[in-house]
């Protein structure tokens, strides 16, 4: 099943963002794509733990899944295979 990042990890966000930028610093862009990626990833993943330490697995899990149901309702994009 396809996760929140998928349209952001994809070719969703990414294209479009490098595409804005001049051919000089298309590097520069990707690097700072990779470093927002991380930076979103590492935040999510101490949400995640916090969550986890608090209020037990069954909290986490079930935020998790109500997280994406609720951005799969709101995407305009169709899951691809």
């Amino acid at each position: 099943s396809p996760g929140a990042g998928r349209g952001y990890f994809g070719s969703g966000l990414k294209r479009p963002f490098i595409s804005l930028v001049s051919k000089n610093l298309k590097a520069t862009a990707l690097g700072l794509q990779g470093t927002v990626a991380g930076l979103c990833t590492l935040m999510a993943s101490v949400f995640s733990g916090y969550i986890w330490d608090r209020f037990g697995s069954f909290w986490t899990f079930s935020f998790s899944a109500a997280w994406q149901l609720h951005h799969k309702q709101r995407s305009n994009c169709p899951d691809s295979p």
